[in-house]
């Protein structure tokens, strides 16, 4: 059972470990940001953003 425990804690390290350096190069990079939504970067009222959405 301990041996379980230990092996899903591990897992669930190694996975925030790869999401988190993903995120940190990612947003330094400014390739994808999902806090703000994946759309290219357009700013909402933009008119890339307002011919994309109609």
């Amino acid at each position: 059972m301990a041996i379980l425990v230990l092996d899903i804690l591990t897992t669930a390290a190694i996975l925030f470990a790869v999401s988190a350096g993903l995120l940190i190069i990612l947003g330094v990079m400014k390739l994808i940001n999902f806090a703000h939504g994946v759309n290219g970067g357009v700013k909402p009222g933009h008119a890339a953003a307002q011919k994309s959405a109609s």
